[in-house]
C-alpha cells in the first residue's frame, strides 16, 4: 500500500488498486475537507461595522417577511386557507434562515457577553438589528403626520365653510331677510 503524506492529515495509507492520479485526487480531497474543519468561523471576530450592518440585514429581512409572509399567513388563516398560510409561514422561515446563514449572528441573547470586551459588539449589533424596525416606525410616523395634517386642513376648511353658510343665514335672519 502507498503511503503518502496529506498537509494537515499526516501519513495515509492508499489502496494498491489507485492509479497514480486517484491517489493524488484522494489526497487532494482529504486535504481540502481537513482545512475546511480546521477553521471555524467565528460571527464574533467581526468588526463592529460588519456587527451592525449583519444586524441591519437580518432585521430588514424579517420587516420583509413579515409584510410578504407574515401578515399574508395571517389573512389566509383567517380566510380558512391553512395550506396557503403554511406555505408562506415556511417561506418566512426559510428568508430569515438564509439570511442568518448570510449575516450570522454573533450575540443572539445577552447571555453571550463573557466580557467587558463583548459589551460594545453586543450593543453595535444590536442597534444594527434595531435600525430597520425604527426606521419604519419613524417614516410611519412622518407619513402619519403627513397625512393627519392634510385631512386636518380639510376638515378645517370644510368647518369654516359650514360656519360661513350658518353665519349668513343668522346674518340674512337678523337682516329680516327671508329665504
Amino acid at each position: 500500500m502507498p503511503k503518502v503524506t496529506v498537509p494537515g492529515v499526516g501519513v495515509v495509507s492508499m489502496p494498491d488498486n489507485l492509479s497514480h492520479q486517484e491517489i493524488l485526487d484522494r489526497a487532494y480531497d482529504m486535504k481540502m475537507a481537513a482545512q475546511q474543519s480546521a477553521y471555524k468561523f467565528d460571527p464574533k471576530d467581526q468588526g463592529i461595522g460588519q456587527l451592525i450592518s449583519g444586524g441591519a440585514k437580518r432585521a430588514w429581512e424579517g420587516l420583509k417577511g413579515d409584510v410578504l409572509e407574515g401578515l399574508p399567513a395571517l389573512g389566509a388563516s383567517a380566510l380558512g386557507y391553512n395550506e396557503t398560510a403554511k406555505n408562506l409561514l415556511d417561506q418566512y422561515q426559510q428568508r430569515m434562515e438564509q439570511a442568518n446563514i448570510e449575516n450570522p449572528a454573533a450575540y443572539s441573547s445577552y447571555k453571550d457577553i463573557k466580557g467587558a470586551g463583548d459589551v460594545l459588539p453586543f450593543l453595535a449589533e444590536s442597534a444594527g438589528e434595531l435600525a430597520p424596525t425604527a426606521a419604519s416606525f419613524i417614516g410611519g410616523a412622518g407619513l402619519g403626520t403627513q397625512i393627519g395634517k392634510q385631512v386636518a386642513k380639510r376638515s378645517i376648511a370644510s368647518a369654516v365653510e359650514k360656519l360661513l353658510k350658518v353665519l349668513k343665514s343668522v346674518v340674512k335672519l337678523a337682516c329680516g331677510v327671508h329665504l
